[in-house]
C-alpha cells in the first residue's frame, strides 16, 4: 500500500508561499517595469515607485539636457550610421531611437530625390561644427545620466513598502494586560512598612 503519511513541505515551496517572498517578487517585478518606463521617459520610473520629487527633478534635468541638444544641433545629432559610438550613449533615452528613425527616413527620401533631381533639399537642417558637437554631447550625456537613473530604479525599494517598514519600527509595543489590570489604589507592601509594623508590635 502506498504510504499515506503527508510529506513535509519543501523549503522552496514554503519560501514561495511565504508572504514576505511574495512581496519581494512583486516588488522586483514593479522595479523592472519602473525601469522600462524610466527608459521611455526620464523620471517616470521614480514616479511609479512613489518618488515624486526625485522623478520630477530627473524629468526636468535630463529632459532639458536632451531637448537642449536637439534644439542646438537638430535631428542630425542623433545618427547611428555616422556616429555609432555616441548613439550608444544617446540610447539611454528611448526617444533617441525615434529621432534616429525619423532622421534615417528623411535621409533616405532625400537620397532618392537627389538621384532624380540634383536640386533636391534634404528636408532638415544639417548641423556642422560646434552646434553638431554640442548637440551630440548633450544628448549623449542625457542618455548616460538616464542610465544611472534606471539602475537606481532597479535597486530602489518602492515608497509604500518603505513607509510600511518605517511604521513598523515606530510602533510602540502594547502594555502587558496583567500590568494594566493592577489596582494602583491599593497600598504596596514593602520592606520598610514591614519593619515599622514589627517595631510597633514589640513596643
Amino acid at each position: 500500500m502506498p504510504d499515506a503519511t503527508p510529506q513535509p513541505e519543501s523549503d522552496d515551496a514554503a519560501e514561495s508561499t511565504h508572504p514576505e517572498a511574495k512581496r519581494v517578487r512583486s516588488g522586483a517585478r514593479l522595479n523592472v517595469a519602473a525601469a522600462v518606463l524610466g527608459w521611455v521617459l526620464p523620471g517616470l520610473g521614480h514616479f511609479v515607485l512613489g518618488q515624486t520629487a526625485r522623478g520630477l527633478i530627473l524629468a526636468v534635468t535630463i529632459g532639458s539636457l536632451w531637448m537642449g541638444g536637439l534644439l542646438i544641433g537638430g535631428i542630425t545629432v542623433i545618427d547611428r550610421q555616422n556616429h555609432p559610438a555616441w548613439f550608444v550613449g544617446q540610447m539611454g533615452v528611448a526617444p533617441s531611437w525615434v529621432v534616429n528613425r525619423v532622421h534615417d527616413n528623411l535621409r533616405s527620401r532625400w537620397q532618392r530625390e537627389a538621384g532624380t533631381s540634383p536640386d533636391a533639399e534634404p528636408g532638415y537642417i544639417v548641423a556642422y561644427g560646434k552646434p553638431e558637437e554640442q548637440g551630440i554631447l548633450y544628448t549623449a550625456l542625457a542618455g548616460l545620466l538616464n542610465l544611472l537613473a534606471i539602475i537606481d530604479v532597479l535597486f530602489r525599494e518602492p515608497y509604500p513598502a518603505r513607509q510600511l517598514l518605517d511604521e513598523e519600527v515606530d510602533v510602540i509595543p502594547p502594555v502587558d494586560e496583567e500590568l494594566s489590570e493592577v489596582d494602583l489604589s491599593k497600598p504596596r507592601v514593602t520592606g520598610a512598612s514591614l519593619g515599622r509594623s514589627a517595631a510597633g508590635g514589640t513596643a
